[in-house]
């Protein structure tokens, strides 16, 4: 075994004990506390260095902390992840346009909104940005696999 194999090994021992992973587990929690809890207290762009280590450090934490790589490596994480660009493009306009309407519709109806009917205009909102995200990832990649079979000829 190599040199660089062993320390692979030691690192690997390493990460997958249980004290680094409840430290790790500890150092996310703290990290999202504090940034939450001074948020609007100091400057952005004194805080700008600061903030490129604590995200390499979360990012760190997240990737080698058993449970969060779990979840982000699950369905719905990677599908998020693979929609994620779509959902970008297209959850606006359709906050706009079917939450704003669900919000005139039951106004007209009732004279007011509840925190109840709010909640299901929400809820709704996301699963239909979510849906239509995944439509468009869908035509999109027809479309690349369309291009690609037109332009490839070409370049090859």
């Amino acid at each position: 075994m190599t040199r660089q194999q062993a320390r692979i090994n030691d690192v690997s021992k390493m990460l997958s004990a249980r004290n680094y992973q409840y430290s790790a587990l500890a150092s996310v929690i703290f990290i999202i506390g504090v940034s939450m809890t001074t948020a609007g207290m100091h400057r952005y762009a004194a805080r700008l260095p600061l903030m490129f280590f604590v995200a390499m450090l979360l990012v760190f934490c997240f990737y080698t902390q058993r449970h969060f790589k779990a979840f982000f490596s699950n369905q719905v994480s990677r599908f998020l992840g693979e929609i994620s660009f779509s959902l970008y493009l297209v959850h606006f306009q359709v906050l706009i346009s079917l939450m704003s309407w669900l919000v005139i519709q039951d106004y007209t109806a009732k004279g007011s909104i509840d925190q109840m009917a709010f909640l299901g205009f929400a809820c709704l909102t996301v699963i239909v940005s979510v849906l239509v995200a995944w439509c468009f990832r869908v035509i999109e990649r027809q479309i690349l696999k369309r291009a690609d079979s037109l332009v490839l000829p070409i370049l090859i």
